[in-house]
């Protein structure tokens, strides 16, 4: 595998994870307001300044690929779509 490839394997990773720890700050909000847990409340309120920070970190691998790779067609539009899908998450 190109290094390339790994690049582009890496932002899709970093977005699925993402994507995976975004839904479990949702349950856990979700509970938290559910059940007036200020103790899951302060752990969703952790849990997304780790998620904001881990956001920027997946931002900067792929605006590091679009500089440096300058994809084309297809790969071009996955990594787009990962910076377009990681603020939203």
């Amino acid at each position: 595998m190109s290094a390339f490839d790994e690049d582009l394997t890496g932002i899709v990773a970093l977005t699925l994870r993402l994507g995976g720890q975004a839904e479990e700050l949702t349950d856990l909000a979700l509970r938290a307001m559910e059940t007036g847990d200020p103790a899951l409340a302060e752990d969703a309120a952790a849990r997304r300044a780790r998620l904001t920070g881990f956001a920027r970190s997946a931002t900067a691998s792929a605006a590091f690929v679009l500089a440096l790779r300058q994809p084309m067609a297809a790969d071009l539009r996955l990594v787009l779509a990962a910076l377009r899908m990681i603020p939203a998450l």
